[in-house]
């Protein structure tokens, strides 16, 4: 008897620990099933910090030399913003995990070796992630512009990076006075224009903002100093600069016309009572910076001439009259027309291109299609060089650099306008804006 009773506890002790074992192997599948799951949704974001792009479309993996893109298929149907949530390698592929969707086709990292068991190749894959999700970020860089004198690279990293001076001679690179330029007008959207069109081949496009012809002291330096500013290009190429400020001073329009008569210029216009508090939430954050301890009278931490900026916007922009302070240039800057029929005194209309900032944001294809046509260049852009990105709120660039978007400093939050400054303000530019469509053609429907 005492023998059937020892036999039974061993066993009961013998399953109990398998079952304590088995139960284990289940949490611990469940939990790295779990990590597994979590880990491949961030691969949005891994795409371009790691730099995976299809080797279809001829880029590559800039910055993580060891690791391939190919293409798989996909385990299920089932894919949502552009992620996977299965995300192992198929029975016999490489190893890896899936970084995105680019073109209905879908690639993971690989290694060097295939694996044939998709459960180990995901869990290799999510390794993979981890040490990735550790490294900082790599500039993206692409050399595939054979016509320019420089690699691309991202917006964050300043879109253009120049060929050592040996290749530069050699391919006849020079810098070379502007053949076009955007003047105007400030927070309309030149700098997203100038970052977009940076990329088309047959355009050089001199990043930083020059102010050759509002400076003095710039301007006495004469034109070699100018050109010297400029970035270098080849004879095949646009060369183009941008600065804002040229379309809102009076004397600028002449002094481009005398010294440089052929040049080509562009204009882009967003609705002007957007354009006013954009402008005055940037010179906010110009303040924070400068006073932060100033909440009231914010002109002071703000020298610009004729700028008066208060605490809200609705102060800097209203009178104690009620009327608008139509001599503070939130407001001025925005009566665009003025502006437009200075440069249509030394200007044809046919070398001025205006374009509608408020159709740009909702939608650049068509306005780069316009930039193209005017310069007279060729037909490069295509719907899927754009995408919108429903995290920012606008859109970015998808060649010839993935997941390429504006800076952070893009896209601020606006503060709420009360609806009666709102109805001052469109009373007020209605006249100019109706003013402008029949000037340019260009069929606006601002603060109407």
């Amino acid at each position: 008897m005492d023998a059937i009773v020892s036999l039974r506890r061993r066993l009961f002790r013998r399953n109990f620990l398998l079952m304590g074992l088995l139960s284990l192997t289940v949490l611990f599948s469940l939990g790295m099933y779990g990590k597994s799951e979590s880990l491949l949704r961030v691969t949005n974001w891994l795409g371009p910090r790691t730099g995976y792009q299809s080797e279809e479309s001829g880029y590559n993996l800039a910055g993580q030399r060891h690791f391939q893109a190919y293409p798989m298929k996909l385990m299920n149907d089932d894919v949502s913003n552009n992620l996977i949530n299965g995300g192992a390698a198929n029975k016999g592929s490489k190893q890896g995990i899936v970084a995105h969707k680019t073109d209905k086709v879908l690639f993971h990292a690989d290694k060097k070796k295939p694996i044939k068991n998709k459960h180990k190749a995901e869990r290799n894959g999510t390794k993979i992630v981890r040490k990735l999700m550790k490294r900082p970020p790599m500039p993206l860089v692409n050399g595939s512009c054979e016509r320019c004198c420089y690699s691309y690279t991202t917006i964050e990293r300043g879109i253009v990076k120049m060929h050592p001076a040996s290749t530069l001679i050699e391919n006849g690179c020079q810098q070379r006075l502007p053949d076009a330029m955007i003047f105007g007008v400030k927070k309309g959207g030149t700098t997203t224009l100038r970052d977009f069109i940076s990329y088309h081949p047959d355009i050089a496009f001199t990043q930083k903002e020059l102010k050759f012809f509002t400076s003095r002291t710039e301007y006495q330096k004469g034109l070699e100093y100018y050109k010297s500013q400029m970035i270098y290009s080849t004879t095949k190429q646009i060369s183009m600069e941008k600065t804002p400020e040229y379309c809102h001073y009076p004397k600028v329009p002449s002094m481009i016309n005398e010294t440089l008569p052929n040049t080509k210029l562009i204009m882009i216009m967003r609705d002007p009572i957007e354009r006013a508090v954009s402008d005055f939430v940037h010179i906010k954050v110009i303040i924070a910076k400068n006073c932060p301890n100033v909440t009231t009278n914010s002109t002071i931490c703000y020298t610009s001439s004729g700028y008066f900026i208060e605490d809200t916007f609705e102060k800097s922009v209203i009178g104690p009259d009620g009327k608008v302070l139509a001599s503070n240039q939130l407001i001025s800057k925005g009566v665009y027309v003025e502006d437009f029929k200075r440069y249509l005194k030394y200007f044809k209309r046919d070398r001025i291109l205006p374009l509608d900032g408020n159709r740009f944001v909702s939608d650049p294809y068509p306005t780069v299609k316009a930039v193209e046509k005017f310069l007279n260049i060729r037909d490069h852009f295509k719907r899927d060089h754009f995408y919108f990105d429903r995290l920012k709120g606008f859109f970015c660039l998808n060649k010839p650099i993935a997941n390429n978007c504006m800076k952070h400093s893009k896209g601020r939050l606006h503060p709420e306008i009360n609806e009666e400054t709102l109805a001052k303000l469109r009373e007020y530019y209605r006249p100019y804006n109706k003013e402008l469509n029949e000037l340019m053609g260009l069929d606006v429907h601002w603060s109407s």
